[in-house]
């Protein structure tokens, strides 16, 4: 996974999507262990992420590049805004190694630190991922990839 994330909220939809293109505020940071894993968004918690997580503890992000390779996670989802979690998530992402890694304060909402009431985390618990290579698209060829978290 490389760049930057774009989220696109659709309450109609019970749903926050998350893409990866060129904006630069939600980066995720993951972490597995066997066959668990854990990613991490670092986003702004608007009374609308607060109300979705509230109503719909799920999140389903896709990853997308220009031959066509996708990739989507539906996850379990848990917004985190404690000082402790948020300075975590923070320093991981200050020294994550690239392309996870980036300096958060680029994000002029984050100027004031992990600490800023407009800077939290969602941790996304995926429990169904699917890859699928361009080429199932494009020449029919490739195998798509899929788990489910039993």
């Amino acid at each position: 996974m490389d760049g930057p994330l774009r989220v696109t909220e659709q309450p109609e939809h019970g749903v926050i999507r998350a893409s990866r293109l060129t904006a630069a505020h939600k980066t995720p940071s993951r972490h597995h262990r066997g066959w668990t894993f854990t990613f991490r968004i670092a986003t702004v918690p608007t009374p609308l992420k607060h109300a979705h997580h509230h109503a719909h503890p799920e999140v389903a992000v896709s990853y997308w590049t220009p031959t066509h390779d996708t990739c989507s996670a539906e996850c379990a989802a848990q917004l985190y805004v404690d000082d402790d979690t948020r300075k975590t998530v923070w320093d991981k992402f200050v020294n994550g190694p690239e392309p996870v890694g980036y300096d958060p304060f680029v994000i002029p909402q984050w100027a004031d630190g992990p600490t800023s009431e407009d800077f939290a985390a969602i941790r996304l618990s995926p429990y169904r991922l699917r890859v699928m290579p361009g080429t199932v698209l494009t020449q029919g060829a490739g195998d798509t990839l899929t788990w489910h978290h039993t």
